[in-house]
C-alpha cells in the first residue's frame, strides 16, 4: 500500500512528484535557445578572420625575433666557452624570456571566447577555425573545437574546400600524427572531398602504418581509401597548372611577330596594287 501511495499524488502537499528524469522537449527549447543566428554567426566569423589575420602577423614577426634570440643565445655561449666568462649567467637569463616570447604568439582572448560562441552552430563556415583552435594550446579551446569538427568534418563536400586556407590545412593534416583516433578517422574521412596534394605525404605513411593493433589497422584501411581520390585531385592540379601555364619563351615569339622594314623606301603611288575598275574591264 505505501509504495502504491508513492505513485499516486502527495495527500498533504496535492502536488504531482517530480520526475527525476530530464524532459527532452526542455533541453530541445534550451538549445535552440542557445543557437546562434545567421547574423551573429556572419558577425563572428568575421571577428575571428580579423583575429586570425593580428595573430598570423604576431607569428611571422615572432619567427623573426625567434631566430634573433637564438643567435643571441649562441654567440653568449660560444663567447662564455672560448673566454671563460661568467656568460652562462646571461644565458640562463635570456632563456628565462622565452615564455614570454611565447606568449607573444598566442590566440587572444576574442579569439578563444569567438571559437567557443560558434561552436554552438552546426554552420560548417567556422571549421578553419576550429582547426586553428587545435594550434591554440589551449587544453578546454582545444576539447570543445574537437568535438565540433567531429560533427563538421564528415559533413563537408568538394565544393567546401575553398573555407580552409593553406595555414589552417597545415594545422589539419599535423594531426594525422597525433593519437586521437576518431578525429583522424573523420580528418581522412573529410581529405577524400577537400584534401589536396599537400595531404598526400602524411596520409600515405597513415596507410603504410598497419600495426597489430585494431586502431592502426582501421587508421591504415581509412587512409587507403582516402588515397585515390587524393591522388586524383593532385593529378588535376597539375593538368590545371600546365594549360595555365605562360609561355617562357617570350624572346623568340617577339621575333616571329610582323614589323615594318628598317630599310623600307617609299613606293611610287602608280605601283601600289589597287582594285580593278569593273568599267575598264568591260571595255
Amino acid at each position: 500500500m505505501n509504495e502504491m501511495h508513492t505513485t499516486e499524488h502527495d495527500s498533504d502537499t496535492g502536488q504531482t512528484p517530480v520526475s527525476s528524469q530530464s524532459d527532452p522537449q526542455l533541453e530541445q527549447s534550451q538549445a535552440s535557445s542557445e543557437a546562434l543566428t545567421k547574423t551573429e554567426v556572419d558577425s563572428l566569423l568575421q571577428q575571428l578572420a580579423e583575429e586570425a589575420k593580428k595573430r598570423k602577423k604576431k607569428l611571422q614577426g615572432l619567427r623573426i625575433l625567434g631566430i634573433c634570440y637564438g643567435v643571441l643565445v649562441v654567440s653568449i655561449l660560444i663567447l662564455s666557452l672560448v673566454e671563460h666568462t661568467r656568460g652562462m649567467f646571461g644565458v640562463f637569463r635570456l632563456l628565462s624570456f622565452t615564455g614570454i616570447i611565447a606568449g607573444i604568439g598566442a590566440a587572444s582572448k576574442v579569439q578563444k571566447e569567438g571559437v567557443r560562441k560558434l561552436a554552438k552552430s552546426p554552420d560548417i563556415r567556422g571549421v578553419g577555425h576550429f582547426i586553428e583552435a587545435l594550434d591554440f594550446g589551449d587544453k578546454e579551446i582545444r576539447a570543445e573545437a574537437v568535438d565540433a569538427l567531429m560533427g563538421q568534418l564528415p559533413r563537408l563536400k568538394a565544393s567546401d574546400s575553398r573555407l580552409l586556407n593553406d595555414d589552417q590545412r597545415a594545422v589539419l593534416y599535423k594531426q594525422l600524427r597525433g593519437k586521437n583516433t576518431k578525429l583522424i578517422l573523420a580528418i581522412l574521412e573529410s581529405l577524400e572531398q577537400i584534401g589536396d596534394a599537400k595531404a598526400i605525404p602524411p596520409v600515405e605513411s597513415l596507410a603504410g602504418n598497419a600495426g597489430s593493433e585494431s586502431r592502426d589497422s582501421q587508421i591504415a584501411a581509412s587512409a587507403k581509401a582516402c588515397l585515390p581520390a587524393l591522388r586524383l585531385r593532385a593529378e588535376q592540379e597539375r593538368a590545371s597548372q600546365t594549360l595555365l601555364r605562360p609561355t617562357t619563351n617570350e624572346g623568340a615569339e617577339s621575333e616571329i611577330l610582323l614589323r615594318p622594314m628598317a630599310n623600307a623606301q617609299d613606293t611610287p603611288a602608280e605601283q601600289l596594287l589597287r582594285a580593278a575598275n569593273p568599267d575598264s574591264s568591260a571595255s
